[in-house]
């Protein structure tokens, strides 16, 4: 029989996905602003959700 997973873990899980990203991520500025920005232009906004999909797929930022 399958597990069943609901929408609230679901939910935590991205939760906790997006709370690690940007706990990396500040740490990297802290070390490298000009590569890791905290901000990006309304028309590259786009990369905040391409960073967070390869951080998701590999772990790395």
């Amino acid at each position: 029989m399958s597990k069943k997973v609901s929408l609230d873990e679901f939910a935590g899980e991205l939760n906790e996905q997006v709370a690690e990203f940007e706990r990396r991520y500040r740490a990297r500025h802290e070390h490298s602003p000009s590569m890791y920005p905290l901000e990006f232009d309304e028309d590259n906004s786009g990369l905040w959700f391409e960073f967070f999909v390869g951080f998701c797929s590999t772990g790395e930022l």
